[in-house]
Formats: C-alpha cells, structure tokens, sequence
C-alpha cells in the first residue's frame, strides 16, 4: 500500500527553511547594514547670517544641497560618526566644512536606510550673498534658487548642477562629471569639462553674452542644433558677441556641449 504524505513534517520542514532563510537575510544584509547606519549621527549647526561672508565645502562622495532657508540663518546638517576627523568651524567669516572620511553606501535589496548619511545640506537666508567653494572627487552638487556671490566647484566625476538664483562669477569644472547651469543669472561664466555633458540655458539672448566656446573632439549645440558654418560643415568652435558683454567661456575635450538661450524658449512656445 502506497503510504499517504506526512502533511505535518513536510508543514515543519517548510517552516524551518522559511526561517533559516530569514534568519539568513537578516544576519548577512540587514543587520550588518542596519549597524553601520546607526554609527552615524546627524549634525545640525545654525548660524547667524551676518557672520559669514563665504562657505567653502571639501567632500569625497558626498551630496551637496544648497538652497535657500526659510528664515535669517544659515542652517547646516549632515551625518558623522561620532570617532570621526571632519573639519567644521568659521574663522574669518568663512565657514568651513570639511568632510574626510567617504559616505558609505550599504543599502540593498533587502535594506534600504531612510537615513541620508551622504548628504550634506546648506540654507541660505534669502538675500544674503555668500561665495560658494565645492570641491569633491565623486560627489554631487546641487545649487538651487540661491542668490550668491561668486561661485566655484571642481570635481574629478561628480555633477555639478545650479538651479536658477543668481550669482556674480561662476568657475566650474569637472573631469567625466557633468555640468548643468540653468536659468542662472551671472556676470561671468567659466567651465572647463574633459568628458562630462555640459549643458547651459541662458536667461536671455545669446546677442547679451560674449560666447567663447571651444571642444577638440566633443559636439556643440547652439539651440538643440548642432552648430554648422555657412557650408553646412560641423564645427565645434563658437566664438561671439561683444568684448564687454556677460562672458560665457567652455573648454572641453570630448564633451557635449548644449548652449540654450531664450531664443530656443521662445521658438518652443512658438511650437506649442
């Protein structure tokens, strides 16, 4: 007689391997990860505005933000741990932050932190205008809607990205990173790029600047058209304007070059 399947054991035997699958998961992915994250303790610094006049950010991979605050002082926060050798101070109306130690990634699968241990945020007060130095090699920055004195950020693959505001000079430059300025009012534009995207939107005419742009082996994009000569033939040199207008120079090697003016938004409603 054919013996009829033991329901119970196979029911106990599923079970156990439900559980050592669990206990599997959490013990190589969640913990471990879990641990680490809570190493990390968030760090808030406000300070009054009228005791900085510039800030000045050094990272390796981390997020930089900044934004503008919604009240009189600048507000600083970003994660650290608590053995850590990061630099944070103002001395001569220069606040410094320094971070020396990498922003560690662990997430996974099966763990995903709500805790941002790479970020870095800094508000503004409205109105007030600081100068803005980045430096990383594989971070991010993101300006946005900030109205700030002279800005300067270099990373080695990093994005640099600014967002609207206004600004007075801006140096940027990045080996493989990109580069994105849009709807940004300067006096003096500068971006040196080795393979990252470069992308520009200018808020107004391209007749207001003085355009200096050259790449070796990249594409340039005057208006979503690659730039031609009178003959039809590809050129990847773009120079214009008068001497003394608001200055737009790019360097690049192998980049991709965009340069939007308002003369693009205005064929684009056109369009519509």
């Amino acid at each position: 007689m054919r013996r009829k399947p033991n329901f119970l054991i196979i029911g106990i035997i599923a079970i156990a391997l439900a559980i050592a699958s669990l206990t599997f998961v959490y013990e190589i992915y969640i913990r471990p990860s879990a641990s680490i994250y809570a190493t990390y303790i968030e760090t808030y610094n406000d300070v009054i505005s009228t005791d900085i006049d510039a800030v000045r950010i050094e990272s390796i991979n981390h997020k930089v933000v900044i934004k503008t605050s919604t009240d009189d002082k600048f507000h600083i926060s970003y994660f650290q741990k608590a053995d850590n050798s990061n630099v944070y101070g103002i001395s001569k109306r220069v606040l410094t932050l320094k971070i020396i130690e990498p922003a560690e990634n662990l997430d996974n699968l099966f763990y995903k932190s709500k805790r941002a241990i790479d970020t870095i945020t800094i508000s503004i007060p409205d109105g007030v205008r600081v100068s803005i130095n980045n430096t990383t090699v594989s971070g991010s920055l993101d300006i946005i809607q900030v109205a700030a004195g002279a800005i300067s950020a270099s990373s080695i693959n990093g994005s640099i990205d600014i967002q609207g505001g206004s600004t007075t000079a801006v140096q940027l430059s990045s080996n493989t990173g990109s580069i994105m300025v849009q709807d940004t009012q300067f006096s003096d534009l500068q971006v040196d790029c080795v393979a990252g995207s470069i992308e520009v939107s200018l808020t107004d005419s391209l007749a207001d600047h003085r355009i200096d742009v050259d790449t070796t082996y990249g594409s340039l994009f005057i208006n979503g058209e690659q730039h031609k000569d009178a003959d039809g033939n590809i050129q990847s040199l773009y120079v214009a304007g008068d001497e003394s207008a608001v200055r737009v120079r790019i360097r690049s090697t192998r980049s991709r070059i965009g340069l939007d003016s308002i003369e693009k938004k205005d064929d684009t409603k056109t369009g519509q």
